[in-house]
């Protein structure tokens, strides 16, 4: 899949690195490596902990590391599904940035704007506000204690925009990080 170099090209040579480092056997990446509207696909949670169950099922065990929905599909297959995850060793199972645990205005009304205008991956009712939540109140403390989660954010100063989140900045709250507020990513 081709990526935009600028964009992506550093933090894939640094994946590579970390690959090289920790011997693993394989890498397999579910979801949008990047945020990309031809790549993307609106999946909900079940499906996608489903798709991760199928592309883990060659290895006894396995850890993840996330971006956006990924690390949530993960601990949903963790909560539900038996799998690779929980063979896993390690105090790092799941790991996740940038996750929208407690949901994204951007996955709602916002998505179907997007698709009016050619923009984004379409609504995805799981990742709202409330489907977030009705999501979150299921997934026992036992589980949550086995993700590790990293939010990323930025503050827009007057007149100085980030011109990559202009039209995101109209949906979300500061401090974000043009998908997720930084409260909405804690778990």
């Amino acid at each position: 899949v081709p990526v935009p170099e600028a964009v992506t090209g550093r933090d894939l040579k640094r994946l590579a690195c970390l690959l090289r480092a920790t011997g693993a056997d394989r890498l397999v990446v579910l979801g949008d490596l990047i945020h990309d509207r031809v790549a993307l696909q609106s999946r909900t949670l079940d499906a996608f902990a489903q798709l991760l169950l199928s592309q883990g099922s060659a290895a006894k065990s396995f850890g993840v590391v996330g971006h956006s929905q990924g690390p949530m599909a993960a601990l949903h297959l963790y909560t539900y599904y038996w799998s690779g995850l929980d063979w896993a060793q390690g105090p790092r199972l799941i790991q996740a940035v940038g996750a929208p645990f407690q949901g994204t205005p951007l996955a709602g009304n916002a998505a179907v704007l997007g698709q009016i205008f050619g923009a984004g991956c379409g609504s995805n009712a799981d990742l709202t506000y409330a489907g977030a939540g009705a999501w979150l109140s299921l997934i026992p403390t036992w589980a949550r204690q086995e993700v590790w989660y990293w939010t990323t954010s930025f503050n827009d100063r007057p007149f100085l925009y980030d011109y990559c989140n202009i039209i995101t900045d109209l949906f979300l709250s500061d401090p974000d990080d043009g998908v997720i507020e930084r409260d909405r990513g804690q778990l």
